[in-house]
């Protein structure tokens, strides 16, 4: 993982329930940012994949949907290769994947930043 820097910065909650957040800083896909991400999860108890026998986030047949930042078309985005990252590390499911991974993001203007509409016939 040569030029990758992990930074831990230790915040507690002061009410629960509250979420734990992991971060990998400096990484754009192509290297091993994402692998490192889901191994320090692994780490402290979270793990990516769920099997017969253990816990985990994603089955073999689970539907996974990744939120990304693509609404608006003049304030930056989702790097697409840390998605490309997300999904191989996905659908690489020891088990063999046989679910669904959806990209999405949350649409709050109607017809999207250019209000252009799209018909689908």
């Amino acid at each position: 993982m040569h030029g990758l820097s992990i930074k831990i910065n230790d915040l507690r909650a002061s009410q629960e329930p509250s979420s734990d957040i992991y971060v990998v800083e400096d990484t754009n896909g192509a290297d091993d940012g994402v692998k490192a991400l889901f191994g320090l999860m692994q780490e402290h108890g979270v793990r990516l994949y769920k099997g017969r026998e253990s816990e985990g986030l994603v089955s073999r047949d689970s539907v996974v949907i990744v939120k990304v930042n693509s609404q608006w078309d003049q304030r930056g985005g989702t790097n697409t290769d840390l998605v490309k990252s997300i999904i191989k590390e996905i659908v690489g499911h020891p088990d063999g994947f046989t679910g669904e991974v959806d990209i999405a993001d949350n649409g709050q203007a109607q017809y999207g930043s250019s209000r252009a509409r799209v018909r689908v016939s």
